[in-house]
């Protein structure tokens, strides 16, 4: 194809001279007729032609500084690594402005300090040996982004000490930037033109008295031209420049190394001899081809690109110093500072070496297909996520055509199991990250049978692009007799390694461990590096135990189930049964022991007999609590009559009062009593926690203004179906016993979470796995040492002076939380203050407010029965409920209750019942009434809040509850909401 378009079209570069070219005459012009002429009648050239070329200082120092901003290359001169001259083009290949750079180390060029160092050696290095040097290398531009150049470099001297360098960076990652250079040096040099036209107006206007300062002007002009000149002529790439009438003005000095013609032979001549050193006749090369449009360029030479002003194109030449090359060039216009076309300008490289590497790379691919067409291995390449080829044995092993393995990502043949680690491993492998090369996986084959293959994959190179190779052999058979082989012998192993008993084999004479299981690894902290030399009896407590255990296996006789204390390899003791037997074991005497760690449930049964301390204390509690409800109320009822006689200025009402005062906080001492009990229940609500938690922390914050509060709270927290009122009061509980480690102020920590427990192992006790609300109360105070930590919910138990406290804020605490199916954990040491965490089961609905009926005595006419074996209360709760205006009957059992009921029938309106009563109980009494009248109305009262045995009866119809001590407009509401309802 190139020699077809050699013989038809300008060649792409310029050539060296030689004789390979015959003289034939032929017509090679670009659209008219062109004149063939030897390189020996171009000696004769009349010496006009050089006068002709001469122009003006100035003429020739704009057109040197037009070729050097047309070259779309950044060009810089070096001194000692430093930049003293710069291009226009810098700015698009590094995004540094000329001004900017010039002065500055070239470290600034490149992405490391180590890439500087590294670019010194490989180039100081180079040109030490010859004059050019050109290689790609990494460079940084100056917004930080990363790009690739080709540098050419070339030194000015005939050695590096002599003179300076010349450097062209050439940005290879975008090849389509050279408009943009151009329109920038353009802008610059007009910029500078206008600046130079300014200063030379002024020294017109004072001509006459700055004489001396022209001539310093022409200097620096003069020096300026030869300093262009000279970077022009140390460019590393072999460049021409042509003016508009075809003359040579610039062979640099690259372009002389390459043709053998000196600069001083080419200079000025025209009628394209500049081709004579590459085809040995005149003809038209690329250069010429910029003065010609685009239109006749797609048509005449097609194999030509064209980028905006730039022209690209490669051929064949038959003569550069008498050899035939390959040359690469690009070549553009040049423009004068008015725009005008001035000349034209190419660059270009010999790239004969690049293909002669290409083509044998072509000849070592053919060699490879053959190679892989002849092996029974699977061979593929891929690329990105395709195959890019495949052999004959991968369509053997695959079952897929190799039309079809093309047109698939490379997973696609994996097993479903295997595709995801195929995908990942095949890309990493391209970007060359080091992950394995060689393993194994099971492929699917278009037939639907899973076959195992050995892959062994590497980085390759496909078409300059980074590409992966791999091949595949079928080891099927292998893996299925390697997993049979493997199965039969962990078949044992599977036993013991899947019980969840430590089992350890030791040898009699030396104790020295000869096999355990994973179990025991764990309890023991074993393992296959660190057994070796370990002795069994190293982890006996008591090592005298072990030494009696041998014994007895040297008599043969075997231990079962004896409780031993061991200590694991992190130093932690723990109870485990040991039981023991000899066996010989690879030819020695030995004992096979196992261990079954107790621990955890001697910790269970030492937990689950505190709870029944404690519940038997709250039984007792509760029963105590009831007792004192029931005296209360018989207080609270003489003194609500008394108050309901007396008129409200009566000496004796304030005193009542203080007598209610102190019923109502004997009352809330009986509720925590109640709440330890188990039975601290009353209205169960859907709530939102952060509003009880506010509440309280304001109410608390106002009695000890020198402890600073803090709130985290879950915005979205959960609802908790509790009883408003219990809560408080445990919330207040434990703000008042934080305040009291805190005698001297401090801060309070409180937080709310929603959490999940899924595991109830994770917990200090067993917790039912499910949602929970945590709140977490947290003091700087004195903390507490673990003894008073265990003993802390304990009824009664107080570290306070006598006198300062009842020992029951905790334990009411542990008692409402326990009531509400909750838990409390605390954790705390001395000076480093407490935690208390609560976790309440959580509930899936919407939290209510709290909506409380303000009390007030409502009178009606009913008839009402009351029922209580205390005869106090039931006759202060009748001559309330009479001066209400109600008929009211008495019976002081629940037997005669009934017979009461039986006799008057629907007479009575409605019963109020106590629920705890000698013979006949308030359960019992409740289903003879509700036998007798399936309608009859009852109001549930006793000491007790609305525990199990009231919820029971509250869930078997009971219309309403009330807890003694009550207050008579609270009994007056509850007896018409009933009435009414």
């Amino acid at each position: 194809m190139r020699g077809e378009r050699d013989a038809c079209c300008p060649p792409a570069y310029p050539c060296s001279s030689g004789n390979d070219g015959a003289d034939d005459g032929r017509d090679v012009g670009t659209g008219g007729a062109g004149k063939k002429t030897t390189q020996r009648e171009s000696k004769g050239h009349d010496e006009a032609d050089r006068k002709a070329t001469r122009m003006s200082e100035g003429d020739l120092k704009d057109i040197l500084e037009s070729v050097l901003d047309a070259i779309p290359h950044a060009v810089l001169v070096l001194k000692n690594r430093r930049i003293v001259f710069a291009n226009p083009a810098v700015t698009s290949v590094f995004g540094w402005r000329p001004e900017e750079i010039v002065g500055r180390d070239t470290r600034i060029l490149y992405r490391s300090e180590e890439d500087y160092e590294e670019v010194g050696r490989r180039f100081y290095s180079a040109l030490d040996r010859e004059r050019t040097h050109f290689e790609p290398f990494p460079c940084r531009r100056k917004d930080g982004q990363d790009i690739e150049c080709m540098i050419s470099t070339s030194r000015t001297g005939a050695s590096l000490r002599d003179r300076m360098i010349v450097a062209t960076y050439e940005d290879i990652t975008e090849r389509r930037v050279l408009e943009e250079a151009v329109r920038q040096t353009c802008r610059a040099l007009e910029m500078r033109v206008q600046d130079q036209t300014q200063e030379l107006s002024g020294v017109l206007e004072t001509l006459s008295a700055a004489v001396g300062e022209r001539i310093r002007i022409e200097d620096s002009l003069r020096e300026s031209q030869q300093l262009l000149s000279d970077i022009i002529s140390f460019i590393p790439d072999p460049t021409l420049v042509i003016d508009r009438g075809g003359k040579v003005i610039v062979w640099n000095r690259a372009i002389e190394e390459m043709t053998g013609v000196r600069k001083e032979d080419m200079i000025g001549r025209g009628d394209h001899e500049y081709a004579l050193p590459f085809y040995n006749e005149r003809r038209p090369i690329l250069i010429d081809l910029v003065f010609v449009s685009r239109e006749e360029i797609e048509k005449k030479y097609s194999f030509i690109q064209k980028e905006k002003n730039l022209l690209i194109a490669e051929t064949d030449v038959p003569c550069v110093k008498g050899r035939k090359r390959i040359l690469w060039g690009k070549a553009s216009v040049i423009y004068n500072i008015r725009g005008e076309v001035v000349g034209a300008i190419e660059s270009i490289r010999d790239i004969t070496e690049r293909k002669q590497i290409e083509n044998a790379y072509r000849s070592s691919e053919d060699r490879f297909r053959k190679l892989t067409e002849a092996t029974t291995a699977a061979i593929f390449i891929y690329q990105d996520d395709r195959y890019r080829y495949v052999n004959a044995g991968m369509e053997a092993i695959t079952g897929f055509s190799s039309r079809e393995l093309l047109n698939m990502p490379f997973w696609h043949i994996a097993h479903p199991d295997s595709r995801d680690m195929l995908r990942e491993g095949g890309f990493s492998n391209q970007r060359d990250e080091g992950i394995p090369s060689h393993y194994e996986f099971k492929i699917q084959t278009k037939s639907g049978i899973d076959r195992w293959v050995d892959c062994l994959a590497v980085v390759a190179d496909w078409e300059g692009e980074p590409a992966g190779l791999g091949t595949f052999y079928d080891v099927t058979a292998r893996k299925l007799m390697e997993e049979s082989l493997k199965e039969s012998e962990q078949g044992l192993r599977r036993i013991l390694d899947g019980i969840p008993i430590a089992v350890v084999v030791s040898r009699l004479s030396d104790d020295g461990i000869l096999y355990f299981n994973p179990r025991a690894a764990r309890i023991f902290g074993l393992s296959e590096e660190t057994v070796s030399g370990k002795k069994i009896r190293e982890f006996y407590e008591n090592p005298e135990e072990r030494e009696f255990l041998r014994e007895e296996l040297r008599k043969s006789r075997g231990i079962a189930n004896e409780e031993r204390i061991f200590r694991g390899a992190d130093g932690d003791t723990f109870t485990a049964l040991l039981s023991a037997v000899p066996i010989p074991y690879a030819g020695e005497e030995a004992a096979l022991a196992s261990f079954i760690d107790i621990t955890e449930r001697k910790k269970m049964e030492a937990r689950l007999a505190q709870a029944a301390k404690m519940e038997a204390v709250g039984t007792l509690a509760g029963g105590v609590a009831h007792d004192f409800n029931n005296l209360l109320m018989g207080i609270q009822g003489i003194v609500s009559l008394m108050l309901m006689e007396l008129p409200p200025d009566h000496p004796h009402v304030k005193k009542l009062q203080r007598i209610e005062e102190q019923v109502s906080t004997g009352a809330g001492l009986t509720n925590q009593i109640l709440g330890f009990a188990r039975a601290g229940q009353y209205e169960m609500k859907a709530t939102n926690l952060n509003d009880l938690i506010r509440k309280t922390a304001d109410l608390f914050g106002r009695t000890r203004k020198d402890i600073t509060v803090h709130e985290r709270f879950e915005p979205a927290l959960w609802s908790v179906m509790l009883d408003r009122v219990q809560v408080e009061q445990t919330l207040l509980n434990l703000y008042v016993n934080a305040g009291q480690a805190m005698p001297g102020g401090g801060n309070l920590y409180l937080e709310s979470d929603n959490w999940l427990i899924r595991d109830s192992d994770i917990m200090e006790v067993p917790v039912i796995p499910g949602r929970y609300v945590r709140i977490s109360v947290t003091d700087t105070g004195s903390g507490m040492d673990e003894k008073t930590r265990k003993r802390i919910f304990e009824p009664f138990f107080t570290t306070k002076f006598m006198g300062k406290g009842a020992g029951l804020g905790l334990a009411s605490v542990y008692g409402v939380v326990k009531a509400h199916q909750g838990y409390i954990f605390v954790t705390s040491s001395i000076n480093a203050g407490a935690r208390f965490d609560i976790y309440l089961p959580a509930r899936l609905v919407s939290a209510v407010e709290d909506q409380r009926v303000q009390d007030g005595v409502v009178r009606g006419k009913e008839t009402i029965l009351i029922v209580d074996d205390e005869e106090i209360v039931m006759d202060v709760t009748r001559e309330l409920i009479e001066l209400m205006g109600y008929r009211v009957f008495t019976a002081r059992s629940g037997e005669e209750g009934v017979d009461l009921y039986r006799k008057m029938g629907t007479d009575i309106d409605m019963v109020i019942l106590d629920m705890i009563m000698p013979g006949m109980g308030g359960s019992e009494v409740f289903d003879r009434l509700r036998e007798m009248n399936p309608e009859a109305r009852i109001l549930l009262s006793t000491g007790f809040s609305l525990s199990d045995q009231a919820q029971e009866i509250m869930d078997k119809g009971c219309n309403g509850f009330i807890q003694k001590p009550f207050q008579p407009g609270e009994l007056s509401l509850k007896i018409r909401q009933i009435l009414d309802a």
